[in-house]
């Protein structure tokens, strides 16, 4: 199954994947790497953070679904549909 993630106009997080395949509940959890970010005069002075490297856990438990519709090419269409959910964001840094 493949699932998308994005976040909506209005500031909500969602998944994509195919429909029939999600119900409301159902909990997604995505694991990736962000590499550090060194503090500098001008990230100060812009009023951004530093941050060490970190593994980020994004957990999302699907709250809504929307409608159905179709993606891909003549022939080879996929019924596809958009589920809403609130997303939980876990960092774990490195050691320095």
């Amino acid at each position: 199954m493949t699932i998308e993630h994005g976040i909506a106009q209005n500031g909500t997080h969602y998944v994509e994947a195919e429909a029939g395949t999600v119900n409301i509940g159902d909990t997604f959890t995505k694991e990736f790497r962000v590499d550090a970010r060194p503090l500098t005069k001008k990230m100060i002075r812009l009023g951004i953070e530093g941050h060490p490297a970190a593994t980020v856990i994004r957990t999302c438990t699907v709250t809504g679904m929307g409608q159905e519709f179709t993606v891909g090419n003549p022939g080879e269409y996929k019924q596809m549909q958009r589920f809403y959910c609130d997303m939980q964001e876990q960092r774990i840094y490195d050691a320095e």
